[in-house]
């Protein structure tokens, strides 16, 4: 979530102008009263993943079940189509396609991410961002209703309805649900009237990010209740009665090692059971590589979880979430394998220290404690949720019981004085993101942007040559003829005279310096279209590739002719890259002199060890 939350801070000036150009200057939404007949709540949800949808599915029945009204909304699709396709849509494309290794660019992203949002300034920052631009069209569904209370069970969510709360605009009771044990200080609203948790551990999570925690027994689906028989289970799937029954699962959207896990299960001796949600690719992936393996059964989205923690010894996972919660409430152990960073990494410490789960980190560990339990010399124990710890129901019926809360009004001024600062910051943010290489980087693993170089495999490379003269550009591609197609020469207007038709080497536009010139990315962009038809006109192919002047970033994207693909690079310093294209700086050399320096960077490469493939193979 938190990648896809700094993507927020990229649209939020767009959002700025747009938003307040609509608004009217007194717009203030009538205060909601609270409902003094039969009590109603309306729990907001969102389809992020499956968890924030199941934990308020059972929390409307439990509620139900006990006299309420429940009205169950998608509240991150009420705040906004934008908002909603940042978290549902780019972001999950993300997180399924994100390499899990924790050397991966995109893991230690996310975990720095992950890290650098626990900060009190920034959640503060991220939480009034999301009130000011998206709150406010929560208010018609909830005025609809007449709550009594108002129940989130996704952080965004509660940001928007502890800013409602804080600017006076909302004056019923808010509820947060986490259902995970680890607490993100982004998840928590100073101004939300109750944070329902799983454990003490949680609470004081809580209460050190500024919130009011309350320990509860969070409900599951109602299906979770009465499991079948092992044996029935077992009969029913397909599973041998006898085997040590290990479930692999990695939330609705398939994230993490799930191969790891389900590889080292097997080959410890388990009958293992994969289930990859929502992941399509995740499951052809595995059925390709561990199909013909005949203690693994692998299955896609399903609905009988029920069944198969029935018929499981173990369930073995990597962040935590609603699917622990249905393994602690049925009794069946818990293993955390290899966790994902940031969230996961946090989950499983907390959880480790409740004493919920084993902890398996590395390969080794999840095939010894595995081999351990199945040859008896160890036990997996699981805390069975106490019938003492107070339900949710009895954690709503005494906030809403609780006296109204006296919230603070912002005066006009003082409110669009705040707004303007708060778009000050979002432009800041804006303008950083949009000049820097991470900006860069966030939105193309979030858009899927034409970009080649940043994602490439690790042991993979392959090699630039940015020349300016007419006879350099035709010495380098002499010597490119036996180098099996692995050099892509970036030329300019000038350097393009010298190229020639050839099949051994792909061609790429050199932006120019703009030093000592005004730099409009417009003109950029038609300067840079006619370098890549001067080139064509040369070799017969039009290049397909564009290699900017300075440090790559999203205004790139404006500035690269059509056609073509954005080139990022490692430079050769101190410490020689070992994935990704490698820039030979040809400008300025003589033909001889770049010749020699490209016969030095291939010799490196082979020294390392390293694989030189074409740019398009990255």
């Amino acid at each position: 979530m938190i990648i896809g939350e700094l993507s927020i801070l990229l649209i939020a000036l767009v959002v700025l102008i747009l938003r307040y150009l609509s608004c009217r200057t007194n717009a203030s939404s009538t205060p909601t009263v609270r409902n003094e007949g039969k009590p109603i709540a309306i729990i907001l949800t969102a389809s992020v993943g499956g968890g924030h949808e199941a934990i308020g599915q059972a929390v409307r029945a439990e509620l139900e079940r006990n006299g309420y009204t429940v009205h169950v909304e998608d509240g991150l699709r009420l705040m906004g189509d934008l908002i909603n396709w940042i978290m549902v849509g780019s972001y999950a494309r993300m997180l399924r396609h994100m390499r899990w290794s924790r050397k991966s660019l995109g893991s230690l992203m996310w975990d720095v991410t992950f890290k650098l949002t626990a900060f009190g300034w920034s959640a503060r920052l991220i939480r009034l961002l999301v009130g000011v631009f998206f709150s406010r069209r929560l208010l018609p569904v909830i005025e609809e209703s007449k709550p009594s209370i108002v129940i989130s069970t996704y952080p965004l969510v509660t940001a928007a309805l502890g800013y409602l709360r804080r600017t006076g605009k909302l004056e019923v009771p808010v509820v947060a649900v986490i259902p995970d044990y680890g607490v993100h200080a982004l998840w928590v609203s100073p101004y939300a009237d109750m944070h329902l948790v799983t454990s003490e551990q949680s609470a004081r999570l809580v209460e050190s990010a500024g919130g009011k925690a309350w320990v509860v027994r969070m409900p599951v689906d109602p299906s979770f209740d009465n499991l079948p028989p092992k044996s029935i289970a077992r009969t029913k799937l397909g599973i041998p009665q006898a085997a040590f029954v290990a479930l692999v699962v990695g939330g609705a959207w398939g994230i993490g090692d799930i191969r790891g896990a389900a590889e080292h299960a097997a080959a410890a001796g388990a009958f293992t059971i994969v289930v990859t949600g929502k992941n399509v690719g995740l499951k052809k992936h595995l059925e390709a590589c561990l199909g013909n393996t005949p203690n693994i059964k692998i299955l896609g989205w399903t609905d009988n979880m029920p069944d198969l923690m029935a018929a499981s010894d173990c369930l073995i996972q990597n962040a935590g979430g609603v699917t622990c919660l249905e393994a602690l409430h049925v009794g069946l152990p818990i293993i955390m394998y290899n966790p994902v960073p940031g969230h996961g990494e946090m989950n499983v410490r907390v959880m480790e220290q409740a004493g919920a789960v084993c902890c398996a980190r590395t390969p080794q560990e999840l095939t010894n404690l595995l081999t351990e339990v199945m040859s008896g010399q160890r036990s997996l124990h699981t805390p069975i949720p106490s019938s003492l710890t107070p339900s949710v129901v009895d954690a709503v019926d005494s906030t809403i019981a609780r006296p109204a809360r006296a919230t603070v009004g912002v005066s006009n001024a003082t409110d669009w004085l705040r707004r303007v600062g708060y778009g000050i910051i979002a432009a800041s943010v804006f303008l950083w993101l949009s000049l820097t290489p991470t900006g860069l980087v966030l939105a193309s693993r979030a858009l899927k942007l034409p970009v080649v170089g940043y994602h490439a495999p690790k042991g993979r490379v392959s090699i630039g040559v940015r020349v300016s003269d007419p006879l350099t550009a035709r010495a380098i591609e002499q010597a490119a003829w036996n180098t099996d197609g692995c050099i892509t020469i970036f030329a300019d207007d000038k350097a393009a005279i010298g190229l020639y038709p050839s099949r051994k080497v792909q061609f790429g536009v050199s932006e120019p310096s703009y030093q000592g010139r005004l730099h409009s990315p417009f003109s950029e962009r038609r300067h840079a279209a006619l370098i890549a038809h001067e080139i064509q006109d040369h070799t017969g192919e039009y290049p397909h590739y564009f290699l900017p002047a300075g440090s790559p970033n999203i205004t790139e994207l404006i500035e690269m002719p059509k056609h073509t693909h954005l080139a990022t690079w490692h430079k050769t310093g101190r410490h020689f890259p070992d994935k990704g294209l490698i820039i030979v700086d040809a400008r300025g050399l003589s033909p001889s002199e770049a010749v020699h320096h490209l016969h030095s960077t291939m010799d490196a490469i082979r020294l390392r060890g390293l694989t030189c493939t074409a740019i398009n193979g990255l």
